[in-house]
């Protein structure tokens, strides 16, 4: 009876044994399953990550191209609005009222308006993307703020601070 109970005894130990192999080997077919769909997130997440890059930069070449293409059509309007305004006198028997000259010089101030956006607009871009390099240049404070109030009031600098460094694109 003693190896009765000692054969059944070994082979509940030997199906023990059986079931924790089992169980292990279940676990780790569940971690090896799990470790398969991270993997495979991660590379869908990547492949996204990088046409959405793909598509970033084809976005910004065409707003480069765009920013290019805005300001040279309104370089050509200013220049041709120059003309017209240049040559227009010959063609008339009195000058033009000063209200209808400032119509006229409107649209060419406005006009260099959004070229200097379309400039500044892509050096924003550049610092964002932190390829923007400074270049400092001299800039005359009195003739600055002299164009900025026309005729409507006076300027004074003291001299030793007439000329300062400043960004040339800002």
């Amino acid at each position: 009876e003693l190896m009765s109970h000692l054969l059944v005894y070994g082979q509940k130990c030997a199906h023990l044994r059986f079931l924790a192999a089992f169980k292990l080997r279940a676990q780790a077919d569940k971690q090896v399953a799990d470790a398969a769909a991270a993997l495979g997130e991660q590379q869908t997440h990547e492949a996204q990550q990088e046409a959405q890059t793909r598509h970033d930069d084809a976005n910004q070449m065409a707003d480069s191209r765009l920013n290019h293409v805005i300001k040279g059509r309104c370089g050509t309007a200013v220049s041709s609005l120059h003309t017209f305004v240049e040559m227009l006198p010959q063609y008339l028997s009195v000058p033009l009222p000063e209200r209808v000259q400032r119509l006229l010089v409107a649209p060419v101030e406005q006009l260099g308006s959004v070229i200097q956006w379309c400039d500044r607009r892509q050096m924003l871009i550049r610092q964002a993307q932190g390829t923007y390099v400074s270049v400092r240049t001299s800039i005359d404070v009195r003739a600055v703020l002299e164009a900025a109030v026309g005729d409507d009031g006076r300027v004074l600098v003291h001299e030793a601070n007439r000329f300062v460094s400043v960004d040339q694109d800002a």
